[in-house]
């Protein structure tokens, strides 16, 4: 079983965490894919992959950085240490601890005008294996085009309901904050754009599907 990390933001990790999300879409490893239907094959620019254009979709699935159906995620999130400071980075970072030891917090938790907002939040991408309290098993992978994605599929990835507004979810991109939309997919494409850019979303890229479950850690 493979174990790979993966990062969500605040807001993603807290809609699973209330199994609001189950799905996510990330373009790595897909940057540079080219469809050649003159040759009859799909490949990347890198040239470590050529797939018949038949069956690639299918074909492509074995060469997912995240893992296929069976293997484990784990969740990178923004998180800090309460008192230990940098000494109990380093035995986290080197499991000499097991987390439920340590006096670790995680953004996601913290409301919005708690105390421990005053704490310094380390990045995501900082957090070391030990520290992981979220891990997801893959149940499916696909891959399609950004902008195929369906309503079902948008309000799996997360995205925020107002409640007792009716249909109406949350415009992601910062500024506009009272701003709401009628569909989960114009939501979704404004949460696309904060997250990689004005252009990220026009640009329709070809995308891994993950869906997902909660788990254990693994033993």
């Amino acid at each position: 079983m493979k174990q790979t990390p993966i990062l969500f933001s605040t807001p993603m990790v807290q809609s699973i965490q209330e199994d609001r999300k189950t799905k996510t879409r990330r373009t790595r490893g897909l940057e540079d894919l080219v469809i050649d239907t003159e040759s009859g094959y799909v490949y990347n620019g890198k040239g470590n992959i050529q797939l018949d254009i038949h069956t690639w979709k299918q074909d492509i699935l074995r060469f997912c950085p995240y893992g296929n159906i069976g293997d484990v995620l784990w969740v990178r999130e923004t998180w800090g240490l309460n008192y230990f400071g940098s000494i109990q980075y380093y035995h986290l970072k080197y499991k000499s601890i097991e987390p439920k030891n340590a006096d670790i917090l995680y953004k996601a938790d913290v409301k919005e005008f708690d105390v421990l907002l005053e704490k310094k939040w380390k990045p995501s991408i900082h957090m070391p294996k030990a520290a992981a309290r979220i891990w997801l098993e893959i149940i499916d992978v696909r891959v399609e085009r950004l902008q195929d994605i369906s309503e079902e599929d948008a309000i799996a990835e997360g995205v925020y309901l107002h409640k007792g507004t009716g249909d109406l979810y949350k415009f992601y991109i910062q500024g506009r904050d009272n701003i709401v939309t009628d569909t989960a997919i114009k939501s979704f494409a404004s949460l696309w754009i904060s997250i990689n850019g004005q252009e990220s979303w026009s640009k329709n890229p070809w995308v891994w599907v993950v869906s997902f479950k909660k788990v254990n850690k693994p033993s």
